[in-house]
């Protein structure tokens, strides 16, 4: 409806500006509502913006808002053209007059502004508040593409992106400005630029990077311009610049970043595409970090000792280094891991062949889980990750660290179980449950004597034996 009504009003201008330059009553002045005009034609214009007023849904506010600076424009154009054909007027008249009509172009020049003066009123009033400053950001004017992509929102109702965002930015630094700027490089390609200045330093928001568009922020500014994109009026460049603001500047996770809540409908549809734009830039620069780390890792890989030392770095430090590239695994192993292998057997032949083991292994077979073990063993062999959800009670916890510590020593393979626990007395009592039902003693957690231990805060029970270890 703003839109209508904003043509409606200038169509009526067009018809009859003395209606807006009639003196009005009250607070609001020159410029107010018109009064009712005797011309059919402007009195038809007036009915249905008579209309659109007693319409419930209609933001009067923010229509005035808005029709307040187009009809400065109006006025400036129409002075502007009146002081054209003032000179026209003057280079067709007879010598006679000439020195009345310099005296009548002085006084024309009094109360009207130059080409340049009304350059300088439309594009740079705002801009020119701190001419000695510029830009925070140290930006160049922005430059016209060739190829421009047009982009059309439709008409929307409601407050508009751009009072959203100054209010938001009033409530975070009151003290802070924001300065729009026209860029377009014609009437039927609308392009707009946003510079967004904090008086003291904020976080620095993430750097979005949006197609066609510039987008530069520090702790002092944010600055956002429509390069090679454009919109068929004004009105909706200045809401796309508007809302890409206002999400770049709002955390997600706080008040703020529930702003776009008050958007109208088509600029909340923008702010979801701009959300899954931020996602899916996070997700690219966090596999760049994983892939690092993981080049990282392989360049700098060794053989551990119980998970604690590198036997490479101690080689080193005695000058006695492992040859580039040798393997540590594979079907090439030494006698030492061949060993090792056999004593891992062994260890867990002899745990699983006392008495208590198989008493305590009559109740674990009890459980929902066990017909699980062989599913759960298999997917580890051929998966990183394993998800599995069960009730309360069923063995996740207790059960499957055993399985996988199980399976592992009868393969003769080397590792360590290491299981998390929200609080610190349910990793002690269930390393204690798991050390019972493998079949050693109670106090035997975090000795030589038992596979299982647990680290806490305060306190630590971990031997060079411990293959299981809940923390």
């Amino acid at each position: 409806m703003v839109p209508e009504w904003l043509d409606l009003q200038t169509r009526l201008y067009t018809l009859q500006p003395d209606l807006f330059d009639r003196p009005g009553k009250g607070k609001k002045g020159r410029g107010a509502a018109p009064g009712q005009s005797e011309d059919p034609e402007a009195a038809k214009i007036q009915r249905k913006i008579a209309k659109i007023e007693r319409d419930v849904l209609f933001e009067r506010r923010e229509a005035e808002y808005i029709w307040k600076d187009k009809l400065e424009e109006l006025r400036k154009d129409a002075a502007f053209q009146r002081q054209a054909s003032d000179r026209k007027k003057q280079q067709d008249a007879p010598p006679v007059q000439e020195e009345e009509e310099e005296e009548e172009e002085q006084d024309l020049n009094l109360t009207v502004p130059s080409l340049e003066e009304m350059d300088g009123g439309l594009l740079g009033d705002m801009f020119q508040a701190e001419p000695e400053d510029g830009s925070i950001l140290g930006l160049p004017p922005p430059v016209v593409e060739a190829a421009v992509t047009i982009r059309d929102f439709g008409k929307f109702t409601g407050l508009s992106p751009r009072r959203i965002l100054e209010e938001t930015c009033k409530a975070r630094d009151s003290a802070c400005k924001i300065v729009f700027q026209d860029i377009s490089a014609s009437s039927h390609q609308n392009r707009k630029a946003v510079e967004v200045r904090w008086s003291k330093p904020q976080e620095e928001p993430f750097l979005l990077a949006v197609d066609a568009v510039t987008h530069k922020s520090n702790a002092f500014a944010t600055f956002v311009s429509m390069d090679a994109l454009a919109t068929p009026d004004s009105q909706q460049a200045e809401g796309y610049v508007s809302t890409l603001a206002l999400f770049i500047i709002s955390p997600q996770n706080s008040k703020e970043g529930k702003a776009f809540l008050r958007l109208p409908a088509v600029w909340r549809d923008l702010w979801t595409e701009f959300s899954n734009l931020k996602k899916t830039q996070e997700d690219e620069i966090d596999k760049g970090v994983v892939k690092d780390l993981k080049r990282l890792v392989q360049e700098n890989q060794g053989s551990f000792e119980d998970d604690v030392v590198l036997l490479d770095n101690f080689r080193k430090r005695n000058g006695v280094g492992s040859k580039p590239g040798s393997p540590h695994r594979g079907p090439h192993r030494d006698v030492g891991h061949i060993d090792q292998d056999e004593q891992l057997r062994e260890a867990w032949a002899a745990k699983s062949s006392t008495p208590s083991f198989h008493r305590m292994m009559q109740g674990r077979k009890n459980l929902p889980i066990w017909n699980f073990k062989d599913d759960i063993l298999n997917t580890l062999e051929t998966h990183r990750a394993l998800i599995i959800c069960s009730e309360t009670g069923s063995g996740k916890s207790t059960q499957i660290p055993s399985y996988i510590l199980e399976h592992e020593m009868l393969q003769g393979r080397p590792c360590k179980v290491y299981v998390t626990e929200p609080r610190r007395i349910s990793a002690i009592s269930l390393a204690r449950r798991v050390s019972e039902e493998l079949g050693e003693s109670k106090n035997d957690v975090g000795t030589t004597r038992s596979l299982v231990g647990f680290a806490v805060r305060l306190e630590s029970k971990i031997s060079s034996t411990t293959r299981l270890v809940y923390a």
